[in-house]
């Protein structure tokens, strides 16, 4: 199935909201079926485990808002600015919206920001940088994790004065993250591999699959 630009970074920016991670090209080649129904993808998101170990059901709604402003909005918004978004999140909730569509709600509202904007415009643009990161560890580097701690590790660091301009500074970003340390996995064939290696602690798997002639 084809996909466009935009509708992978719609992608990336509702896994990234919902799990506070970077989804990896494995993760992104799974969610090709959501691209142009990402709402869907937010309320499937809220049903795994993964979500639910980071917003568990017994929170109050108060307790996942204050959680969620905490990962999401973090240090770029003021601590009035951050309570503003926790009340909007639990009189969402208090309505009976659920809280994914809650999360995705928050995530459009965002994108309606300004650029520059002084309330909300360094969470913007720290969530831009974030996309950017993620965006250069799946396509560009091919990265296939797919522990929830590493790519929660490889945005932790990501703020609004992230450099993202080149891919000098993406990697430089990606390895100054506790994720940047894990590296990459290669599989080794019959043949005499070139493994090229990158910066962190990579994995070289030697198995072979005799059934599949590798």
């Amino acid at each position: 199935m084809a996909i466009t630009l935009l509708e992978r970074e719609q992608i990336q920016k509702v896994f990234i909201a919902m799990l506070n991670a970077a989804p990896s090209i494995t993760y992104l080649d799974q969610l090709v079926g959501y691209a142009g129904r990402v709402d869907v993808l937010a309320r499937d998101l809220g049903e795994t485990r993964a979500f639910k170990s980071i917003y568990p059901v017994a929170l109050t709604n108060e307790e996942f808002a204050n959680k969620f402003v905490a990962n999401f909005v973090g240090k770029t918004a003021s601590a009035e600015a951050r309570a503003y978004v926790a009340e909007e999140v639990v009189k969402s909730l208090e309505a009976g919206v659920s809280r994914a569509d809650t999360l995705f709600n928050v995530v459009v509202a965002l994108q309606s920001v300004p650029d520059g904007d002084a309330t909300f415009g360094n969470t913007k643009l720290a969530f831009e940088n974030k996309v950017k990161v993620a965006n250069y560890y799946a396509i560009t580097l091919g990265g296939t994790a797919t522990d929830l701690a590493l790519l929660q590790g490889l945005i932790a660091n990501v703020t609004p004065e992230t450099d993202v301009s080149t891919p000098e500074a993406l990697q430089a970003a990606i390895e100054a993250t506790p994720a940047g340390t894990t590296g990459q996995t290669f599989m080794l064939t019959k043949g005499l591999d070139n493994v090229p290696g990158t910066a962190g602690n990579d994995t070289i798997i030697g198995s072979i699959d005799t059934a599949a002639g590798n």
